[in-house]
């Protein structure tokens, strides 16, 4: 085996692992801690692992809970948690040790080492950009959300995440012009680690953590061999729930510790106590890089300001693992938080914590909590709708049962009460305000405030309908970088009935008429022709992701199979006529036909109501049944089912039977087609023998404004 030859600084690096008098604690700090550190610990629960490190020694440590319930260990200096995106860190610090030994540069773009990234992408992206989520590329688990994808089910490892990453034929914004927060960006670093030093990154990084005496921190490439003893993470829905860790994608995260590495961590930043190259290193990665717009970000930490104080901070989670560490430099103290339970929220937690170390005051102190004053009165009526900010963050206003509710993807409705004129707030909760008022340009605002932020704004904005065709961005739309695939049909009152990768059902709101809200997706429409052809989606992490809208969806599930879904477009109330072949007398016959559809989901039927002015005793309710296996339609086969460029959606059925007035033998087909402003049901035959269809009836109708 070929010896590591460490650099000088890694040799003259000398371990502190003191518990200490870094800061006298006072008997009412420690309660206050400890009160903080088990308040989401149940009796018989998950729970966490928490410490702080002021002056180069460990001042606090408490572990609660259970690591395991189905033996019962409990969470000990032992336990190993998923830190998650904490790992970020220690990436940049390999990629920081790599440029101290002049092994690569900052400034070195991406496809130096990894030449076959992005092929149809000709922009630079550096190192740097990747360090600093500044490159534009787009997060890899929002693409796999986009591809109906749950990827904690899945075992995908880092070639997988690469090959997504490379079908990207756009990034989310020109490298260096903006910051958003991607994943992608240190899986792809983990990777440059590999081709300069020509091992494994979890290889090269584990010797890191050996020399950092961090021997039980290590990231995980393969889930089947992590060693234990592991905190297991727990959801609770009614009752503790677990589930297989799979994942084996690292560099962004996936990073099993120890609370006493990872204070061990913080002794060494605090304490600096080594060879100038050494001290230089981890200097930088505490610090912002140099000649950068963007404040927000550096070396795998975040910076801000935190009740008049710089911080450094960072957040990590994977399903119920969690972590938070927090930096407060100035003052030479660090709080690292680790849990293995879904009930606790650790970044709360850690900074509750700080407020005891630092003696801070209570949160109102540092924000605007309410409205200055009450303003103009608004109706309830008035303020509904949806609100937006420039971020694509999202509240949205509803009335119900006399209540108005606020709406926010991911999350439990909320029921409000009026406070005042132009103030409500959360029945439950009174600290959460909403204050709506006008802006400059007449459009509603509203500005939400609460005890532990700032307040925010979000603006409704103003939207012509006049003239506007709700039918025109329905159809079905491809992504050719992922095969995501949308079905869009129009429902009622701006609403849509959205079908994802032609299994997942959800609703969709018009919020403008360029604007489709889907859950936490904002889909945008070019308004510049009749019928869309395209739109361009944006996510939390995504942004600018082009969908084609498609003859025949490729990638969907068998076509000839339908659902009451595919007859969304066909639903509403129409006018027309119907045309149909007298067979005594070989002439068409035309009169006029009205019809209204309905869909009964729930019993997979379609309710088409039939009436004719001119005959009323002909008037009919006709019943569409569909099989349980999608594949008949009134125990007639489905021959197929297409969606069109144009919006529209053809479901055809084939059986064979008799037809005429001497019942001859032949082939019977009816086809159901709907589009913008159209629908047509046809039947046609073909008698055995023959070679010709002969159209028996059409109804044609058109949708009433």
């Amino acid at each position: 085996m070929m010896k590591i030859q460490w650099p000088v600084f890694f040799v003259c690096l000398f371990f502190y692992n003191i518990e200490g008098k870094g800061q006298e604690l006072t008997d009412v700090q420690k309660k206050q801690l400890d009160a903080i550190a088990t308040q989401d610990v149940p009796p018989g629960a998950p729970g966490i692992a928490t410490g702080i490190v002021a002056n180069g020694m460990i001042v606090y440590k408490k572990y609660a809970g259970f690591a395991d319930l189905t033996d019962s260990t409990l969470i000990s200096e032992q336990s190993r948690f998923n830190i998650a995106s904490n790992g970020k860190q220690f990436t940049a610090f390999a990629i920081l040790v790599l440029e101290a030994e002049k092994k690569l540069k900052l400034g070195d773009g991406v496809k130096k080492y990894l030449p076959g990234l992005f092929p149809s992408i000709k922009a630079n992206i550096t190192l740097k950009q990747l360090l600093t989520h500044t490159s534009g590329i787009r997060d890899v688990y929002d693409l796999c959300s986009l591809q109906g994808i749950t990827w904690w089910k899945q075992s995908y490892n880092n070639a997988d995440a690469l090959a997504l990453i490379s079908r990207q034929q756009q990034l989310n914004f020109a490298p260096g012009s903006q910051y958003l927060y991607s994943n992608s960006n240190y899986i792809l670093l983990s990777m440059v680690v590999e081709k300069v030093t020509g091992k494994s990154f979890v290889d090269y990084t584990n010797g890191l953590f050996k020399k950092l005496n961090m021997p039980h921190t290590s990231f995980e490439n393969d889930y089947s061999r992590i060693r234990g003893p592991i905190a297991r993470a727990y959801f609770n829905f009614d009752s503790w729930t677990t589930f297989k860790w799979k994942w084996n994608v690292y560099g962004d995260g996936n990073i099993f510790s120890t609370l006493a590495d990872q204070l061990q961590w913080e002794i060494l930043l605090q304490q600096k106590k080594t060879s100038t190259l050494w001290k230089a290193v981890l200097e930088k990665s505490q610090e912002l890089p140099g000649k950068t717009i963007f404040k927000d970000y550096g070396y795998g930490l975040e910076f801000g300001n935190y009740k008049g104080l710089k911080y450094a901070f960072h957040e990590g989670a994977t399903g119920a693992w969690k972590a938070t560490v927090i930096r407060f430099p100035e003052k030479n103290i660090s709080i690292v938080t680790l849990t293995n339970t879904g009930k606790s929220i650790p970044a709360m937690q850690t900074r509750q914590m700080a407020d005891v170390m630092l003696q801070l005051s209570n949160d109102e102190k540092y924000f605007i909590t309410r409205p200055e004053r009450p303003g103009t009165f608004v109706k309830e009526e008035d303020v509904t709708g949806t609100y937006l900010t420039g971020n694509g963050f999202i509240f949205q206003f509803k009335r119900s049962d006399s209540f108005l509710y606020l709406q926010r993807s991911g999350r439990n409705d909320i029921k409000l009460e009026r406070e005042a004129a132009n103030i409500f707030h959360q029945v439950n909760d009174t600290d959460f305000k909403q204050e709506f008022k006008k802006n400059t340009k007449g459009e509603m605002e509203v500005t939400a405030y609460y005890v532990s932020h700032a307040p925010y704004t979000l603006t409704r904005a103003k939207t012509n309908w006049s003239g506007f065709d709700y039918r025109r961005i329905c159809g079905i739309y491809i992504n050719e970088e992922t095969n995501a695939a949308c079905s869009i049909s129009y429902s009622a009152n701006k609403n849509y009935e959205i079908i994802k990768n032609g299994k997942d059902t959800a609703r969709g709101t018009l919020i403008s008429p360029e604007k489709l809200l889907i859950d936490n997706y904002i889909l945008k429409f070019d308004n510049s022709t009749s019928l869309a052809a395209s739109f361009l989606l944006d996510a939390e992490r995504i942004k600018n992701v082009k969908f084609l809208k498609v003859n025949q969806s490729p990638g969907l599930p068998d076509t000839t199979k339908v659902s009451v879904n595919d007859f969304e477009p066909f639903r509403g109330n129409w006018t027309g006529s119907l045309t149909y072949l007298d067979y005594s007398s070989g002439e068409p016959y035309t009169m006029p036909a009205n019809i209204t559809v309905n869909l009964l989901k729930e019993q997979g039927t379609i309710v088409l109501i039939k009436s004719y002015p001119d005959e009323p005793n002909a008037n009919v309710v006709d019943t569409l049944n569909i099989s349980a296996d999608g594949k008949k339609i009134n125990d007639v086969p489905v021959q197929s089912v297409k969606y069109f460029k144009n919006g529209d959606t053809e479901i055809i059925t084939l059986r064979e039977g008799t037809d005429g007035n001497d019942h001859k033998p032949a082939s019977i087909q009816v086809s159901y087609t709907a589009g913008n402003n159209h629908f047509t049901i046809r039947k046609e035959v073909k008698f055995k023998g023959q070679t010709q269809w002969l159209q028996r009836h059409e109804y044609k109708f058109t949708s009433e404004k």
